[in-house]
């Protein structure tokens, strides 16, 4: 797209339209593997049994990742928040036995809809990036959808993250050596809403980053006009595995968040300086419904002038890295988080290291 003053590559319109073309080794995947032997995320109709199915799965995961090494310690505290609710953070850190100083702190916040999940799926991240950069990362838990309504669980990740910020020393953690938000999916929502909300409110210490994995942020009243020509992926990926239209319109309904609202969408135009925001790292699926999103929302940024990175992976669907770790994409995403959040924080791992970090047992 021509007229941008900032660093980021531009693709065109019919450029963004092609990630959604399945990719080969996705089809490949597919025609291997039946329908009664590929991963679906339930019926979103089914509060309770999508919670469960998502219990299993994360319970799958945390088993397939066995243990962690004794050079690092997971534990969990409770954080009470401002109406006293209790959140449940998985804290995952350095041991004592690592004899290192303390590192940055990075806070994830974990994917379900807004209405399922727990802290215990962000477990592969927060291990890789603790065997990376020596930091404390925290995933915190927030009350869910339909249950407890917006702005009730981004609140919750407010008031967890301003937690995780205040008590840093105690947790053996350095936020001058940096203090990234991220996660994946809800936890993509919420990472941008809380990077811009760290700025209105001067959270101390200040964010130095964020990460946001397949964000989902507009509605077409909601887009940039000068972004409404490319942003066709809500439309064009109605209906994309995993996650489609009719899902998407369930799971909002769940949630009645108000698209208009800064606590749902960190560049809604009412007064707020976006070049403010700190840098970013955005990743986006092609086939997904809310790809675009996460398109507008980097480019957005660097009109501004903030230093933000784009991935976009061409062909493949919502979140696959967690859902068909086997394809070689997966891996590739999983190396590009962690080079991501080097970035982010002003350093590098080469992608050896990081493969080796973030894809043990994956």
């Amino acid at each position: 797209m021509a007229g941008h003053h900032g660093q980021l590559p531009r693709l065109s319109r019919d450029q963004i339209q092609a990630l959604s073309n399945i990719s080969a080794e996705f089809q490949q995947w597919l025609n291997q593997n039946s329908p009664g032997k590929r991963p679906t995320l339930g019926d979103f109709t089914d509060v309770e049994g999508t919670r469960n199915a998502t219990i299993a799965s994360t319970s799958r995961l945390v088993a397939r990742l066995g243990a962690a090494e004794d050079t690092m310690e997971e534990t969990s505290t409770n954080i009470t928040v401002r109406d006293g609710w209790i959140s449940r953070a998985t804290i995952t850190r350095p041991s004592p036995k690592a004899n290192k100083p303390a590192g940055p702190l990075i806070v994830l916040y974990h994917s379900g809809g807004f209405m399922a999940g727990t802290p215990e799926s962000m477990i592969a991240y927060a291990r890789g990036l603790v065997r990376l950069f020596g930091a404390t990362v925290i995933c915190p838990s927030y009350r869910l959808s339909p249950e407890h309504q917006f702005p009730i669980p981004i609140d919750d990740a407010w008031d967890t993250l301003k937690w995780a910020g205040e008590n840093a020393a105690s947790l053996n953690a350095d936020p001058d050596k940096g203090f990234i938000v991220g996660g994946v999916s809800t936890g993509g929502n919420f990472s941008p809403v809380l990077a811009r909300r760290a700025v209105e409110e001067e959270l101390c210490p200040p964010l130095t980053g964020h990460w946001a994995g397949v964000p989902v942020f507009m509605r077409n009243t909601t887009v940039p006009e000068k972004y409404e020509d490319i942003w066709t992926s809500w439309t064009q990926n109605a209906g994309a595995p995993l996650i489609n239209a009719t899902d998407a319109e369930i799971l909002f309904d769940y949630y009645k968040p108000d698209f208009e609202s800064p606590l749902f969408n960190a560049i809604v135009p009412d007064g707020f300086d976006v070049c403010d925001l700190s840098p970013a790292f955005i990743m986006v699926s092609g086939m997904d419904l809310i790809r675009d999103d996460g398109i507008v929302y980097s480019y957005t940024l660097d009109d501004a002038g903030v230093p933000v990175q784009l991935k976009a992976y061409p062909g493949v669907p919502h979140s696959f890295w967690a859902y068909f770790p086997t394809l070689n994409q997966s891996r590739t995403a999983m190396v590009d988080i962690a080079q991501g959040v080097a970035w982010l924080l002003k350093t590098t791992v080469d992608e050896k290291e990081a493969a080796d970090a973030m894809l043990k047992n994956y």
